[in-house]
């Protein structure tokens, strides 16, 4: 004798007003009579939602991501034929605008959804007969581009405009250290091991030129050196880096984990219905041990090739309580999901 019990997180509200994807409380229809004993229960299958990263842990609530600036030509205004002009626009992104896209799972997508953002907004402000190109066809914007999983600022073409008209790009200073690009020693900030530098055509540039020909106005390190980034305390702080040289940003995925936190981990599926087992040095009412990997796809579902079932708590079960927890971390904090149900299916049977 054996059947199946589904429990679906977003049941039983008006009862249970509290109950969410994490954490919730079933009232059955009817009571399930379970007499005679030899009666076990093993979770046959889960689905659960998407767990939404945190991108808190990169920048806080409403903080400054990345800014970029460019030069747009354009058709002067009541201007006589062909007669261009110029302007220079600013667009950033702040967490905010890419904190809830599903699909940013990792330190790949985070970059690939900031710039879209940053794009986006250039494409908005383009004026129509303009373009992004000097009388060289050298480029007035930052120009991003992947190979593989690094990041290029490919700036072999860019044009060198002069003060404030030179293409820029900032990136909020905090976010750098986290991410590798920039690493504290004492009271000093250097490159980190997540960003690297390449000269184009393995040529240095003269960084001593006045600015009006280069883009950076004899910028050292205090020992006479020339560098090719600063970072400057003007709110929110930020770092700025030079368009005389390409810029590679690389182990994305990596850095990101280790802030964010792992996308593939286990979780634990808490429930009342069963007895209590050992875990480690806690007895707790554990179902069953699934592995989760966070796949931006909506809702992720498990079911296990076997079920391990265990002797039932009581032989009248009238409610069940379920929870999701993690196991890494602080062990036992409730998963903390995307929008989305969890629906939880029970394979009841008499041995």
């Amino acid at each position: 004798m054996s059947f199946y019990v589904t429990l679906p997180s977003h049941s039983n509200r008006r009862e249970f007003p509290n109950n969410q994807a994490n954490s919730f409380k079933i009232r059955l229809p009817q009571p399930l009579q379970l007499t005679g004993g030899g009666w076990q229960v093993g979770l046959s299958a889960i689905s659960l939602p998407d767990a939404r990263v945190n991108l808190y842990e990169l920048v806080k609530k409403n903080g400054y991501v990345m800014g970029v600036s460019w030069d747009q030509t354009y058709p002067k205004p009541n201007g006589k034929d062909g007669e261009m002009t110029s302007r220079v626009d600013i667009a950033r992104t702040i967490i905010n605008d890419v904190k809830d896209l599903d699909w940013v799972v990792d330190g790949v997508s985070f970059m690939k959804a900031v710039i879209v953002h940053l794009e986006q907004q250039r494409m908005e402000m383009a004026i129509q007969g303009g373009r992004f190109t000097n009388d060289q066809g050298k480029h007035t914007y930052i120009k991003f581009k992947w190979e593989g999983e690094d990041l290029l600022i490919d700036n072999t073409h860019i044009c060198h405009c002069g003060i404030g008209k030179t293409p820029a790009l900032t990136i909020y200073t905090k976010l750098a250290l986290k991410m590798g690009w920039l690493r504290q020693v004492d009271t000093v900030l250097i490159l980190g091991p997540n960003l690297h530098q390449e000269f184009i055509g393995d040529q240095v540039p003269n960084m001593t030129k006045p600015a009006v020909d280069n883009d950076w106005k004899d910028v050292t390190d205090g020992q006479g050196n020339a560098v090719f980034w600063t970072v400057r305390s003007i709110l929110p702080d930020y770092l700025q880096l030079s368009m005389s040289c390409n810029w590679r940003f690389t182990n994305l995925n990596v850095a990101f984990r280790a802030v964010v936190g792992e996308p593939t981990r286990s979780l634990h599926v808490y429930s009342d219905v069963a007895g209590s087992t050992v875990v480690g040095n806690r007895v707790t009412d554990l179902l069953r041990e699934i592995q989760y990997k966070r796949q931006a796809r909506g809702t992720l579902y498990f079911e296990p090739l076997h079920i391990q079932y265990m002797s039932l708590r009581n032989e009248v079960v009238e409610m069940i309580h379920v929870q999701v927890a993690e196991t890494i971390g602080r062990g036992g904090d409730l998963v903390k999901f995307g929008e989305g149900h969890t629906i939880v299916t029970l394979h009841f049977k008499k041995a």
